[in-house]
């Protein structure tokens, strides 16, 4: 990071750099610092001086009744980000038909031919590929713009901002994009929040931020990287899920009707697992009878390989790439296992609601705050505890599962989401209006 801050050379070559750093934290564990985010900013504010001058922003007139989600990328709906986006533009079509929305995707780890510069470049899949997969989940054809991964950075910024611009939104709701350059170069001209799916958001220009984690949780991870004043909401989030599509056996996968069947799903699971996860879950199937843990997601699982291949060659560790059909493998599950994490929120959604109950820590995960207080463990010794009574006491566990599937399908309806969503669109025009007032100052 300060090799980039300090480059004022070749600034045309940060922006993938920038965002592979995200990748570098989410999949290598690499360390973080207090001030990386803070960094971060800088490096994206210097490159976003760089295009400015290359970018001409027309003016226009904002539409009360238009709103603009903003997306990093939208992939298979098994993407939690896409699968929440998709879920808005369905929403607001049912209840708040009112306004019209619309999906401009910027594809932000693909990057442009004319930027990439150095090897072992992480990226994704384009977006537009998954246009089918959308417009079936919609049933209809998908309000979405997506960005010209062929052009150029300056020509890609450009069409993308035109396409916003000529939409005539009345603020800009971002989900999944941290780095925007829409939200970058329009901020001055629209109120935006900031929709935090991960842990804490990028400490950009939003009027608002808004997640699903309580207030203090989020707020005291902004303050490990020593940032203050962020104007974060708690949002009553919609919850969507689909339906087993097919009747998975535990046969299939050499388990009995006997095992204990513990589950874990990521597509990061290299870099969530701590060693001290991982040992206190192998530690619980070593002492006790029946337990099996499925791992899906692809990882390699070097730890788990070097420490505890015993467990592995006893099909008492089975993993697995991941599979599109959770609901169905959940249906052969007994527990769903959530590691010291930040992510992991939908496929944790999607056990509850095949009533699997959810250990998970409160203050750290997504998933804590739909889980709940009460059933969610305050720290690691909890935790442990929480894994033995499950399997120890067939009323509490009943009790639990019972509760898993009340929380997530009475609390979390999207008719409840878009109201406050519609709640938190006013907080976010009153921060602009402020905002805008004080310019100049």
């Amino acid at each position: 990071m300060n090799q980039l801050i300090a480059d004022k050379q070749w600034i045309q070559y940060h922006y993938p750099l920038l965002m592979n750093s995200l990748f570098y934290l989410s999949h290598n564990k690499t360390v973080s610092y207090p001030q990386l985010y803070s960094d971060r900013q800088l490096v994206f504010e210097n490159i976003t001086d760089y295009y400015s001058s290359k970018v001409d922003i027309k003016s226009f007139q904002r539409n009360p009744k238009r709103i603009a989600i903003v997306a990093g990328q939208m992939l298979s709906p098994n993407h939690a980000p896409t699968m929440l986006t998709l879920n808005y533009l369905k929403s607001f079509i049912a209840y708040a038909p009112e306004y019209e929305v619309k999906v401009f995707t910027e594809d932000h780890f693909h990057y442009s031919t004319n930027e990439v510069a150095f090897p072992s470049c992480y990226s994704s899949a384009v977006s537009r590929t998954c246009k089918p997969l959308h417009a079936e989940f919609l049933n209809m054809e998908p309000n979405i713009y997506y960005s010209d991964v062929s052009k150029e950075r300056e020509f890609r910024i450009q069409e993308d901002i035109n396409t916003v611009v000529d939409f005539q939104p009345d603020l800009l709701l971002v989900i999944g994009s941290d780095y925007s350059f829409i939200a970058a170069y329009l901020g001055k001209m629209l109120p935006i929040i900031n929709y935090t799916v991960g842990g804490a958001a990028n400490p950009s220009n939003a009027d608002v931020y808004i997640g699903g984690y309580e207030k203090e949780v989020i707020l005291k991870e902004y303050s490990q990287y020593a940032i203050d004043n962020v104007n974060y909401h708690k949002h009553m989030m919609g919850l969507s899920f689909p339906k087993p599509v097919q009747a998975l056996s535990r046969i299939d996968y050499k388990l009995s009707q006997t095992d204990y069947v513990m589950v874990t799903v990521g597509n990061r699971l290299d870099a969530e697992m701590s060693e001290s996860f991982i040992d206190l879950i192998c530690k619980f199937i070593n002492n006790t009878p029946n337990v099996k843990w499925l791992l899906v997601g692809s990882a390699k699982h070097k730890y788990i390989h070097n420490k505890y291949n015993t467990l592995i060659n006893n099909n008492q560790i089975i993993m697995m790439d991941y599979i599109s059909d959770l609901p169905a493998l959940y249906n052969i599950c007994n527990i769903y296992i959530n590691p010291f994490r930040q992510a992991g929120g939908f496929s944790g959604y999607m056990a509850m609601n095949q009533s699997l109950p959810i250990v998970t820590l409160y203050n750290k995960s997504d998933i804590g705050a739909v889980v709940g207080a009460n059933f969610a463990c305050k720290d690691i010794e909890t935790y442990e505890q929480e894994l033995h009574r499950l399997y120890t006491d067939n009323a509490y566990f009943n009790i639990v599962s019972t509760e898993m599937k009340r929380r997530v399908t009475q609390n979390y309806h999207f008719k409840n989401s878009i109201e406050d969503l519609l709640r938190i669109f006013t907080l976010a025009r009153n921060a602009f209006d402020n905002r805008n007032s004080m310019v100049g100052q």
